[in-house]
């Protein structure tokens, strides 16, 4: 599924690029290409992403396709570009849905375990979920602004070391509280986000669910 969107997606930002670098000359000839492309991802994707069709040149309130209301010289290439930020939004949010799922049974199976700690694993384990914390850290400070804000990256970072802090008092309880706050900031800021906090977040259950 995800090959198939990644796919299109590429189509669309080949057509996008083709369509700056030769505006002058080949409007005409992108334009037509961009009309069919808009046309196929139209078709593919109207029962899946919902509000494809939403502000589309071409298409009314009701979703009906009037080809006369499309602007000659651009109004296909625009829908290609709408057209690939809608794709990627979809893209992302089923990677989103798809790792919410995973860690809720995550969560739930951790929360289904005895709550008895070896003391000695814990020292242990201690010095490597550190090491991991930090570098989780760095990877969130190292996110681009547009993907997480300055405030957010400092309430991310506050709440993962509420995680390490839980997990000194060796508090089962109260880790599966923290990491499911976390679980549900990853859900509302994207696919990027929990790809630099996934690997402590797994880390941390594993470490959680040692006896």
């Amino acid at each position: 599924m995800y090959e198939i969107l990644d796919s299109h997606i590429g189509e669309c930002e080949v057509l996008i690029r083709k369509d700056r670098a030769n505006q002058a000359k080949t409007n005409g000839i992108v334009n037509e290409e961009a009309k069919k492309l808009a046309n196929l991802l139209v078709g593919v994707y109207q029962n899946q992403i919902k509000d494809i069709k939403k502000n589309l040149y071409g298409y009314n309130f009701w979703g009906n396709f009037k080809e006369e209301k499309i602007p000659s010289q651009s109004g296909y290439i625009d829908n290609v570009i709408m057209l690939k930020d809608k794709l990627r939004n979809y893209r992302d949010t089923l990677k989103r849905d798809v790792l919410s799922k995973s860690l809720e049974r995550e969560v739930a199976f951790l929360k289904s375990q005895p709550t008895t700690f070896n003391v000695s694993q814990n020292v242990n384990n201690e010095i490597s979920i550190k090491i991991d914390l930090e570098q989780t850290i760095d990877a969130v400070w190292n996110l681009s602004d547009s993907t997480l804000g300055e405030w957010d990256k400092k309430e991310l970072e506050e709440q993962l070391y509420e995680i390490q802090r839980a997990k000194r008092n060796n508090d089962k309880g109260e880790i599966v509280s923290k990491v499911g706050k976390v679980l549900k900031f990853i859900a509302e800021k994207g696919v990027e986000v929990g790809i630099a906090t996934l690997p402590y977040i797994m880390e941390t259950l594993k470490y959680t669910m040692q006896k």
